[in-house]
């Protein structure tokens, strides 16, 4: 799926948003789609090389 999909070219321009929603209190809003979005990240590194891993705001929500 990662090779087809670029997941954090649209988590990534979403997370700024998602941020607040999470300040004001939803803090389970779309964890399931930051889960994959960081797989990804993890996968390209493991596929590409870090490299190629790129550059976001953010890291795993606890």
């Amino acid at each position: 799926m990662f090779d087809m999909w670029y997941i954090n070219g649209f988590y990534s321009r979403m997370y700024p948003i998602i941020a607040s929603w999470r300040a004001e209190g939803d803090i389970h809003i779309v964890e399931n789609f930051e889960r994959l979005a960081l797989a990804e990240l993890e996968w390209i590194r493991k596929h590409k090389g870090a490299e190629f891993v790129p550059q976001v705001s953010y890291t795993k929500h606890e």
